[in-house]
């Protein structure tokens, strides 16, 4: 496992205009069988580290694929430039950041 707990990126790139991303396999249960065992992970309520939250989400929508890749790309700025695509260390503060400012 990584240092930072998630799965090594081993490759990336794109197929058939198609992208992909290959990261190296941890051994544990399924998904399916976590749910199935304990119940659903996602509740009615908000759930994310705040600066990954996208605007649908905070404006009460429920999480889609554009929530998804809002947060994948807030990661990736992150991961490459070491610093948050909205600043502010308070809540408040990136909550409002995303709502009205454009990415830094």
């Amino acid at each position: 496992m990584a240092a930072f707990c998630t799965a090594r990126v081993l490759d990336a790139g794109i197929a058939d205009g198609q992208p992909y991303v290959v990261s190296e396999y941890e051994r544990g249960p399924s998904l399916g069988a976590l749910v199935a065992g304990d119940g659903p992970r996602a509740g009615g309520g908000l759930v994310g580290t705040p600066a990954y939250l996208s605007p649908e989400l905070l404006d009460g929508d429920r999480a889609s694929a554009a929530s998804d890749v809002f947060a994948w790309a807030a990661t990736i700025v992150y991961a490459a430039t070491g610093h948050r695509a909205f600043p502010g260390t308070v809540t408040a503060v990136a909550l409002n950041a995303i709502m009205t400012a454009n990415p830094t």
